[in-house]
C-alpha cells in the first residue's frame, strides 16, 4: 500500500554521522583480526569485497588502511566475484 511509504531527505553525512560508533566497532574488529596471531607473517595481497555494506567508502578506507599497515605495496580492493556465488562455494568471508 502506497500510504504505508515513508520518505526521508538524508544526507550522506548524516548517515554517516548515525553509523559512526558501528564504522568504530568495524575498524577495531578488523584491526584485531589483521593484528591478530592468526594473521602472523601473512600478507594480504588482494581482498575481495562481496555484499552491500562493504561498498561503502568508509568500510572500504578501513579495510585499506588495514592491509596497507602490513602490505604498503597493496593497490586496491576489488568486487568482481558474485555474491551468490562466493556463498554457494562457502567462500571464507570476514
Amino acid at each position: 500500500d502506497e500510504d504505508d511509504n515513508l520518505t526521508l531527505d538524508y544526507t550522506y553525512d548524516q548517515f554517516k554521522s548515525s553509523c559512526q560508533s558501528l564504522f568504530d566497532e568495524f575498524q577495531s574488529f578488523i584491526e584485531d583480526f589483521f593484528h591478530g596471531e592468526e594473521m602472523n607473517g601473512v600478507t594480504v595481497n588482494r581482498c575481495e569485497l562481496v555484499g552491500g555494506s562493504v561498498r561503502m567508502p568508509d568500510i572500504q578506507a578501513i579495510l585499506v588502511k588495514s592491509i596497507r599497515a602490513n602490505n604498503p605495496s597493496f593497490d586496491k580492493l576489488s568486487n568482481t566475484l558474485n555474491n551468490d556465488e562466493v556463498c554457494a562455494d562457502r567462500k571464507s568471508v570476514v
